[in-house]
This record gives C-alpha cells, structure tokens and sequence, in this order.
C-alpha cells in the first residue's frame, strides 16, 4: 500500500496487479477485506499487508498465543500446563 492510495497485489505468475482508490480510508478498507478473506480461507495467522495489522491478530502476539490444540498432541506432551480440552463443537444447536 502506498501513500497515492494504490495498493499493489502481488500474484504467482509475477504479474502484479495495482489498484487506486479516492482515499487512503477507502484503501485501508479494501487490504482489510483482501486479509480477513484470506485469513478465512487460507491461514488465519497470516496478515497479507504489512502495513495494515490485523487488531485481533496483534493481541493474540502480544499473548504468544496460538491456534487450537488437538487431544493427541496435549496427550504426546506431557510438560504442557493446560488443563484437559474436550474437542466438541463450541455451538452445538438442538432443533
């Protein structure tokens, strides 16, 4: 992202792509959309820009926090301090 209000996409064939927007706001909006898609779909510890962070991605850094953990690994560790996890889903709906 740039100060003109471009950001530029870098893609796997090496052929970029640049887009230009009206404001900076508008802009910063737009990397926001790309990452939360991209954190959606691909990795969601990964922030695409890095001059746009994520706030939630940078409190779960600030706590050396990671993603979910399985049973067999916490089973595999036993120097781990975490309590015993159940893996269930977190909102189960009764119809």
């Amino acid at each position: 992202m740039r100060e003109d209000c471009t950001v530029e996409i870098s893609r796997k064939n090496g052929i970029p792509i640049v887009f230009k927007f009206k404001s900076l706001d508008v802009a910063n909006s737009f990397v926001a959309l790309l990452d939360g898609y991209y954190r959606l779909t691909e990795k969601w510890t990964f922030n695409l820009c890095k001059d746009v962070f994520t706030p939630s991605l940078t409190k779960l850094r600030t706590l050396k926090c990671h993603g979910p953990i399985g049973y067999e690994i916490l089973r595999t560790r036993p120097g781990m301090a975490i309590n015993e996890l159940i893996q269930a889903p977190q909102f189960t709906i009764f119809v």
